[in-house]
């Protein structure tokens, strides 16, 4: 199979829609394609917010290494290759007890202030968009992804909207043992949406806590 953008060797044979695996000839490193189409409307700023989000690491946070604008208004991103399943994958529709769900969102609270701290908004946090490694760590996907947005610049009040409503979503409802926890994930979340709590660095702080 032919390069890609000159310096990516496929693995997978390429499928529309479908995330392909190639070796980057440059970093011997096994990355993750997306060929993606650009908005009608703001492409150029769509691009420029993909590569001012490129290389950077954190522990929950699935890297965007390169951009490549191609032809037909489209664009190809290079991500870690990370074995992983989605949280909604892992889940299979049914919630996790709640420090379970504060472990996850705790982590990934954690990328999301790494994130607007550098001026980043992911815009599209939800279980198809956050990982669980074979090690059981939460990973979070599709940072500068194009295709998932539906405004050229998403705000950050949006991911932590979307933060504590995926927190919602994993814990469920309270009942016996979890009941504590569950109670204290309620008090948390209700401080956010009362505007009590400012950044996303403080909900990951006290997030933390129900976790331990």
């Amino acid at each position: 199979m032919s390069l890609i953008a000159g310096r990516y060797q496929p693995l997978d044979t390429a499928r529309a829609g479908v995330p392909q695996r190639a070796r980057d000839l440059q970093t011997a490193q096994t990355v993750v394609l997306r060929d993606l189409p650009l908005p009608n409307d703001g492409g150029d700023v769509a691009l420029a917010r993909a590569d001012a989000a490129k290389r950077i690491f954190h522990p929950s946070l699935v890297t965007l290494f390169d951009v490549v604008p191609l032809a037909d208004h489209r664009v190809l991103l290079a991500y870690e290759f990370v074995p992983a399943q989605s949280v909604a994958l892992v889940s299979g529709g049914q919630p996790f007890n709640a420090r379970r769900a504060a472990e996850i969102v705790t982590e990934i609270a954690d990328a999301v202030a790494e994130l607007h701290a550098r001026g980043i908004v992911h815009g599209s946090i939800s279980q198809n968009t956050v990982l669980i490694t074979l090690k059981g760590k939460a990973k979070l996907d599709r940072l500068g992804d194009p295709s998932l947005h539906t405004l050229v610049e998403p705000r950050i009040e949006a991911d932590f909207v979307a933060l504590t409503d995926l927190l919602v979503e994993l814990a469920g409802k309270p009942s016996g043992a979890g009941l504590t926890g569950m109670q204290a994930i309620q008090a948390l979340v209700a401080r956010v949406r009362s505007g009590k709590l400012e950044s996303v660095a403080t909900f990951a702080a006290m997030l933390r806590r129900v976790g331990e």
